[in-house]
């Protein structure tokens, strides 16, 4: 289980084998016997008794906010997903505890982050779904520059409070996203040729495993776990409650120039732009480009950022 990526967003996973839940009986109750339906109905009232006997924000099916609070992002008819319950978290004790509530239940998880998944699995119908977004805690080691945060954290709310340090860390460019994600999936930005993908950052994992247990990962303790979280995404085996990152100087200045070609003009800039790639890359360059490809009006970009190029 790991909070939404770029490619599929957070996984889902049962701590017991999967079992169908009242909120589904509920929805299909003529194809269900009244006998199943009655376990089904225990079974989540059980869940519901557990979350809050220890959770301070439990939504459930029939409440206001719930409605909003089961999309993700993207809202797609195909990964649209009804929860049977969710949880905002706003400390790691509570993930230990929906977890375990879960695990208990026999109730499948899906954690949610920024929500941007592309597959939508930061929702998971029948299941419990645990928001982190409430987990946003920053420091930072001014001996190191590492920097360790919450995974509640999206890369706009992360980028502002590092800026405060002269810090970055090589992520996504778009500010809504849930960093968690991209880092679990190990994403691209801006500085990715000067300092890696953003996964190549990352120091450290602390997680909550499938039955409610806090652990941490690194390069010595569990370093299998710690491989996972560095480019597993959405088949990470917890929710990750926070990272530890290499951050990096950010740039005093960035240079952009753009240049924009006409569709008949289109083919040979392309090419040109292709075969100068390994230059491009070359870290020394301190550069980022990237190509768009337009249809209407049928034009083709380049974007070429230069990173305290004076220097």
């Amino acid at each position: 289980l790991a909070q939404e990526v770029p490619r599929s967003g957070a996984s889902s996973w049962s701590p017991m084998a999967p079992q169908s839940n009242a909120f589904s009986a509920l929805l299909l109750l003529l194809s269900c016997s009244p006998a199943r339906a009655s376990v089904l109905v225990h079974t989540n009232q059980s869940l519901a008794d557990c979350l809050n006997a220890g959770v301070s924000n439990v939504i459930l099916p029939g409440d206001g906010l719930f409605e909003e609070a089961r999309h993700v992002v993207n809202r797609r008819s195909d990964i649209d997903s009804r929860p049977v319950a969710i949880v905002r978290a706003e400390t790691v004790d509570e993930v230990k505890k929906a977890v375990a509530c879960a695990a208990g239940c026999g109730v499948q998880v899906c954690a949610r982050a920024g929500g941007h998944g592309f597959d939508g699995d930061a929702g998971c119908t029948d299941g419990l779904m645990v928001d982190v977004r409430g987990l946003r805690s920053f420091a930072v080691d001014e001996g190191t520059n590492q920097t360790t945060f919450g995974a509640g954290h999206t890369l706009g709310q992360l980028y502002h409070k590092l800026d405060g340090h002269g810090l970055l860390v090589d992520a996504g460019a778009v500010s809504s996203v849930g960093a968690a994600g991209l880092i679990l999936g190990c994403g691209r930005g801006l500085t990715t040729q000067l300092h890696g993908l953003a996964c190549d950052a990352v120091r450290a994992v602390e997680y909550v495993d499938a039955a409610g247990q806090l652990h941490v990962a690194d390069s010595v303790i569990d370093p299998d776990v710690f491989w996972m979280a560095r480019g597993g995404g959405g088949n990470f085996p917890g929710i990750v409650t926070k990272f530890t990152m290499q951050a990096f100087s950010r740039p005093e200045e960035i240079q952009v120039t753009r240049c924009v070609w006409q569709k008949y003009r289109a083919k040979a800039a392309i090419k040109a732009w292709l075969a100068r790639g390994e230059e491009l890359v070359d870290p020394a360059r301190k550069l980022f480009t990237n190509l768009q490809i337009w249809n209407r009006p049928s034009v083709t970009e380049v974007f070429i950022h230069c990173f305290d190029c004076s220097k």
